[in-house]
Order: C-alpha cells, then sequence, then structure tokens
C-alpha cells in the first residue's frame, strides 16, 4: 500500500468512521434520539441535528495545500477540491430544512495581500487555522475562494432565503494554546471574537418565530466566547447562543487522539469553573471519547452550578462520529445506572455524499 493510500485510509478509518451517507441519516437519527433518552434524564421527542461542516465532511474546506488549492477531505487526500460554503448548505437543507449548520471563521492579518485586495470581506471559511504567512496563500485559487467564501456571504444566502426559521448556525471560533485561557490579556486572543461580533450584529434582526436564537458561537476557547459576548451591546448579549466545546480529560494517548485536527484543550479546573460561574452560557459540546465518565463530571458540575443559580439552563450537545454507531452506544453507556441531570440539546454528525 502506498503512502497516499495509506494516509487516505487512516483519514476515513479514524478520523470519521461514523460519518453517515444521505440513504442512513433517517436510521442514524433514530439510533441517537434513542440513545440521548437513554442517557439523559430528560427525554425528548427529537432532538437538533448538527451538520458539522456545513454538513458535508468531504467537500467542507479543510485546509490549504502547497499548490494553492482549497480542499475537503474528499477522495483523493489533500487534493480534493472543497466546494463553495453555499452550494454545500444547499444540499443540507434540501435532504433536511432543520439540519443546522456548522462553520469556521477566521480573519486574516491587516498586512495580508486578500485584505488589500477585499478590504470588506470580514471572516473566511476553513476548517484549520490558515497559515497566514505562506506564499501559495497568495494565489488567485486560494483567494478568489475564500472571497467567495465569507461568513458574510454565507449568512446574507441564509437568511435571504429565510432559513433561519427552522436551522441554525454555529459558528466555531478556533484558538490557540495561549488563547484558550480566560486570563490572557494578549490583543491577538481578542481581536477575532471582537470582528465577529461586530460582523454579525446586522444579523440580530432576523429573528425566528419559536423565539429561539439562531445564530449560536462556540468556540474550545472560554475567553473567545468571553470576548465575543463583552464586545456586543448590553441589549444584544442574549440574542446569541454559546457553546463551549470541551476537549478530552486522561492520558497522553489520548491527548495525541484529540490533536489529529488540530489544537484541542485539555479539560481542566480552570474551564471547569468558568463553567460553574457563567450563567450566561448555554450549552456544553463534547465527545464521549474525549470525556471520561462524562455523565459523572457533568452532574458534578450542574450540582455545584445550583449553588449560584435557581434556574439550570445550561444543556448538552455531543458528536456522533469519532465511532460507528453501535460502538459509540457502548461507549456512552458504559455506566447505564447513572443519568444525566440535563437536557441533551442535539447531536452532531458528518454527512458524507458526493457530487
Amino acid at each position: 500500500m502506498s503512502l497516499f493510500s495509506i494516509s487516505q485510509f487512516f483519514k476515513e478509518t479514524f478520523i470519521s468512521p461514523g460519518r453517515v451517507k444521505i440513504n442512513k441519516l433517517k436510521e442514524h437519527n433514530v439510533f441517537f434520539t434513542n440513545l440521548s433518552n437513554a442517557i439523559s434524564e430528560k427525554q425528548k421527542s427529537s432532538y437538533e441535528l448538527i451538520g458539522h461542516g456545513a454538513s458535508s465532511w468531504r467537500y467542507y474546506p479543510m485546509g490549504v495545500n502547497k499548490r494553492g488549492l482549497v480542499y475537503g477531505n474528499g477522495f483523493s487526500n489533500n487534493k480534493t477540491p472543497a466546494l463553495d460554503i453555499v452550494d454545500l448548505i444547499k444540499k443540507s437543507i434540501e435532504v433536511d430544512p432543520k439540519i443546522s449548520i456548522e462553520l469556521d471563521a477566521h480573519y486574516a492579518p491587516d498586512n495580508h495581500f486578500i485584505k488589500q485586495k477585499y478590504p470588506n470581506d470580514g471572516a473566511y471559511i476553513l476548517h484549520n487555522l490558515p497559515k497566514w504567512d505562506k506564499p501559495y496563500m497568495n494565489k488567485d485559487s486560494v483567494v478568489d475562494y475564500f472571497h467567495r467564501n465569507t461568513i458574510k456571504n454565507t449568512i446574507d444566502f441564509f437568511v435571504q432565503n429565510t432559513y433561519y426559521q427552522e436551522s441554525k448556525v454555529y459558528i466555531e471560533l478556533k484558538s490557540n494554546k495561549e488563547c484558550i485561557d480566560i486570563n490572557c490579556h494578549a490583543d491577538y486572543c481578542s481581536i477575532q471574537s471582537e470582528k465577529l461580533a461586530k460582523e454579525l450584529i446586522p444579523y440580530t434582526s432576523y429573528v425566528r418565530e419559536d423565539g429561539q436564537n439562531w445564530l449560536c458561537i462556540t468556540s474550545f476557547s472560554p475567553l473567545a466566547l468571553k470576548t465575543f459576548r463583552d464586545a456586543l451591546p448590553e441589549n444584544l448579549k442574549d440574542k446569541f447562543d454559546y457553546v463551549l466545546i470541551l476537549g478530552y480529560t486522561g492520558s497522553w494517548v489520548k491527548s495525541k487522539l484529540a490533536q489529529l485536527k488540530g489544537f484541542v484543550p485539555r479539560f481542566d479546573s480552570q474551564i471547569n469553573s468558568f463553567i460553574v460561574h457563567s450563567d450566561w452560557l448555554n450549552t456544553i459540546w463534547f465527545s464521549a471519547q474525549g470525556i471520561s465518565n462524562y455523565k459523572t463530571v457533568f452532574n458534578d458540575i450542574l450540582l455545584k452550578r445550583k449553588e449560584f443559580y435557581e434556574e439550570e439552563k445550561l444543556t448538552f450537545s455531543y458528536s456522533t462520529y469519532q465511532k460507528k454507531a453501535k460502538k459509540m452506544y457502548q461507549l456512552m453507556q458504559k455506566n447505564k445506572s447513572e443519568k444525566l441531570k440535563a437536557e441533551i440539546r442535539s447531536f452532531m454528525l458528518d454527512l458524507d455524499y458526493r457530487i
């Protein structure tokens, strides 16, 4: 087997073994609806479904190669062209009008060529942290793709088609190791959040009939979430949902597995304290692969929050793609006798189709 074949086999087997084909989507949703009811005291008839990477495992923009190709996970390792986000959203909504969309936001440095050419673009959509200093980031193919695939263009398309009435948008603010720390005062750790807050303010005028927030800000970084919220006018702070993504607990081996797709922080006492003392935090996203004994861990957090808040509004969401369904069930039900004492809000999947 060639090195390329090994690389692609590793990606498809270990990065997202639980990804779902369109014709298996209904079966997947029934399975994880039942699992959600099994693990939580607060049962529901249905759960929000979130499509990881604009609901396309194969065509969502993951990174940029040295030839200037913005690539997805695809058929060929780092060589399958990513498609435009609006096309991926069209496909997702066609499959399920209620499926929510997950995106990643990045801002180019002020001195970068793309900022000089398109100063009003705002945030760009890419999974990995862009290597802005690399020469290939100035190639026409990269600049053109980024210019078409901005957060602004995407959200404009979303609201123009009134998708927000049934679907939600989750925008992840990426962060490096230093910017995880809630006490960090480095300017570059706050500027991305502040820019995104300013960019999204106009869209708060679009309101769902059911009154739920449809714009949701997510990050591994407590600092990124707090900075985003602090940058908003007082009357708009609660127009967004805030979702903290938890990393991992446990061994060195688990830490290496967690880093396969980028920096992921250890779930430590500082992050635990942030959750306990942030009444505005809406949701915790987690992977049962990353957080050992998640029911015990989260129930302890919920118990501590009771000391400060009369009403518990914290909900939980989990990802389904780290393992195939049956193995994910076994992982999440290691301790069947214990139940999560809070609501499961949603589960997030990797949807895989070919165009």
